[in-house]
């Protein structure tokens, strides 16, 4: 995470250009190095991912040993 020119960075990218998916991952990845002992996460939005990136982050957040307390508006279709 950088600032460049008073806007907020990830990886060269601009944060407000980033999917909306990929700035919950950063900000769960922030929240876990700042504190490793965090033992769970709240979150909105999940609707934001696709099932593929909603089960890989799934599977990111059991390799941190981290639980995810979350919303996601859905059809149920899926």
């Amino acid at each position: 995470m950088s600032v460049v020119d008073g806007e907020l960075t990830y990886q060269g990218k601009k944060w407000d250009g980033m999917a909306a998916s990929d700035q919950l991952k950063v900000s769960v990845a922030i929240v876990r190095r700042l504190n490793p002992k965090c033992g769970f996460v709240l979150l909105d939005k999940l609707e934001q991912m696709d099932l593929d990136t909603l089960a890989e982050f799934g599977t990111w957040l059991e390799a941190e040993k981290l639980q995810a307390i979350a919303t996601r508006v859905s059809s149920g279709e899926e």
